[in-house]
């Protein structure tokens, strides 16, 4: 029994509850969670409008595979009362023995079964009468039929032309199932999260919430008049699948094109400067909701404030007293999904474990053993870590059972990232997927330990894809330092999974899981090396060898600014006897995941004091 329980927003608005349970089926089924999803789908007899991969379905009907059809369907509101009838019919072909779990389908499934009647063609000898029955109760004299004469249908042709008829065959009937699969929508996973941003972004943006916008604008930040539009008339909007049909052939919902107005704008200018101790230089440093946290040299975590200007004692107020931090450099950082935890790895090979909160240690491993941890990455449910090393190893540790879980070996020198990707198998199920990027220039894609997958860059921008086969690597190719996964893009990847490749050369590469290039971004020169790279929703931003930023449209691939002396101005003095008219280089780039918001910083330690610049 579903809820029927509707919201009205301003008089305007009405979200039915049933769409929002929908939202959280999706976000469920799209983190692995399965179990959950299936005690809410029972529970409040919700179901979502439409399939998950309903191409995958399709093949799964043409060979005749109903489990993983009926376990990809459980989650559907709607499951067509014809695959139920397949599924009787085959069960009773198939042996005789299965007669009993074919009466058992058949109870299960009569009230759905007697909505339907049966279509004349698919009846043997089809009269008038005969066209009027349901499909359960011709389901059922087929099978009290083939019950009361075992003998003569104990030929498989018999009982073949008493359950197909002579007009369709079986196969027919899985064709004609899979063509009404594939005519039903595709439901988006991911609408929840979606969503919940751009109401932020809109309540931030309106003043109706203003922690946010206290986050999203700084008293520097001007307001941007923009030209009044032609107010329309209200349409609905379908909350869930993201649009829906409207008067005269109009759809309402997110757009397909990228209109460049609605770019977000590229930082101009430093605007803050966040400063170290003498000797000291910053290592690693993560935008975060609530400010920016920093690790660096001396083995400090600190938590500054949304505006970069001192650190956040209000939201941390431990940090009065004394931060976070290991006993030697803290190299890398990573919030956990929902950001309540916060990983740190050393150059000691030590992993530790913090409740932001608090400050509090709630776990340490010694992950890599004299071996610097480079990279840190959270799995999905936050039950797992993935670390990466200066030995060229990764492992996956446990956070209950504090041991390593797995090892990820092949990697001949530096792992530079590392992060767990989830992607969606031939039967609907979620995998969790290990990518790690390394200064052997490879990137190597890992399923339960075991590689199945290798990119190197070749090169050439004119390359199509990255794939190599592990006997045809190349030496001496340039380092990888930043795998990114991308937000899915319909119009990018055919909706694929997508990753940003950047390896220490002057083109980088958009490409799909599989290796597929989808873009390509180049430098105007070979002698701009790109050095580190980030991504926001609109632009790559790569930071190269002649201290400029490169800021490339994300979809397009084109330069849309150069951001002149950007090393200079984010990187810190070289000390005396360095000539301090060269910058040093750039280690890092990070994108505030809201804001229009870049920060940079350098770990040379040639530099007098370190420094993180953040620009605006």
């Amino acid at each position: 029994m579903g809820f029927t329980t509707s919201y009205s927003i301003g008089g305007e608005c009405t979200i039915d509850s049933a769409d929002i349970l929908r939202l959280i089926l999706g976000y469920l089924t799209s983190q692995g969670l399965h179990q959950s999803a299936s005690a809410l789908r029972q529970e409040s007899g919700v179901g979502l409008k439409g399939l998950v991969n309903q191409q995958a379905i399709g093949a799964q009907c043409l060979q005749g595979d109903w489990g993983s059809i009926l376990k990809s369907v459980s989650l559907s509101e709607e499951t067509p009362a014809q695959l139920h009838e397949q599924v009787i019919l085959e069960l009773a072909e198939a042996a005789p023995e299965n007669m009993n779990t074919a009466f058992s389908v058949l109870k299960l499934q009569r009230e759905s079964l007697d909505a339907v009647l049966e279509d004349e063609e698919d009846d043997e000898g089809a009269s008038s009468k005969s066209s009027k029955l349901t499909k359960a109760r011709s389901l059922e004299q087929k099978l009290a039929a083939m019950t009361g004469n075992p003998t003569k249908y104990q030929d498989i042709n018999q009982r073949r032309k008493l359950l197909y008829g002579n007009q369709l065959t079986k196969q027919d009937r899985r064709q004609k199932l899979a063509l009404q699969f594939e005519q039903q929508p595709q439901v988006p996973l991911n609408r929840l999260p979606i969503l919940l941003q751009q109401a932020m972004k809109w309540q931030s943006h309106t003043g109706q919430l203003p922690w946010m916008r206290e986050v999203y604008q700084d008293e520097g930040d001007a307001p941007t008049k923009r030209p009044k539009k032609k107010r329309k008339r209200r349409k609905h909007f379908d909350l869930v699948m993201g649009n829906a049909a409207a008067d005269n052939g109009i759809v309402v919902g997110d757009p397909e094109d990228n209109d460049d107005e609605d770019l977000e704008p590229i930082p101009q200018e430093v605007s803050q400067k966040v400063k170290f101790g003498k000797g000291v230089t910053c290592e690693s440093a993560i935008f975060c909701s609530k400010g920016l946290i920093t690790s660096s040299s001396d083995g400090l975590i600190e938590i500054w404030n949304s505006q970069c200007t001192d650190l956040n004692m209000a939201d941390f107020p431990y940090q009065k007293q004394s931060v976070m931090g290991h006993e030697s450099a803290v190299l890398c950082l990573k919030l956990s999904n929902d950001g309540e935890l916060l990983a740190s790895g050393d150059d000691q090979g030590k992993l530790m474990v913090w409740k932001l909160s608090s400050g509090k240690c709630l776990r340490q491993f010694l992950a890599h053993n004299g071996s610097a941890i480079s990279c840190v990455d959270w799995s999905p449910d936050s039950s797992r870590i993935l670390t990466g090393s200066s030995d060229g190893k990764c492992r996956e540790l446990g956070l209950r059972s504090q041991k390593i879980l797995q090892e990820y070996v092949g990697h001949t020198s530096y792992i530079h990232s590392c992060q767990y990707v989830l992607v969606s198998d031939d039967g609907n199920d979620l995998l969790s997927l290990v990518l790690t990027g390394s200064a052997d220039g490879c990137v190597r894609i890992w399923q339960q330990g075991n590689c199945i997958r290798i990119l190197q860059p070749q090169r050439s921008p004119s390359a199509k894809s990255l794939m190599v086969d592990a006997t045809q690597l190349q030496a001496d190719q340039p380092a990888i330092h930043t795998v990114l996964t991308v937000p899915n893009r319909d119009q990018q990847g055919g909706g694929q999974n997508l990753m940003l490749v950047a390896p220490r050369s002057s083109i980088a590469y958009l490409v799909t899981l599989e290796g597929r290039v989808v873009q390509t971004y180049q430098a105007a020169s070979d002698d701009d090396v790109f050095l580190a790279a980030c991504i926001s929703n609109s632009f790559v931003y790569l930071a190269t060898q002649k201290g400029e930023c490169l800021v490339f449209h994300l979809a397009k691939g084109t330069i849309e600014k150069t951001i002149h002396e950007f090393a200079l101005q984010s990187t810190s003095k070289s000390a005396e006897g360095v000539d301090s008219t060269s910058a040093v280089e750039v280690t890092q780039l990070l994108h505030h995941p809201f804001r229009s918001m870049l920060g940079a910083f350098s770990n040379d330690k040639t530099q007098k004091k370190g420094i993180l610049s953040v620009w605006k």
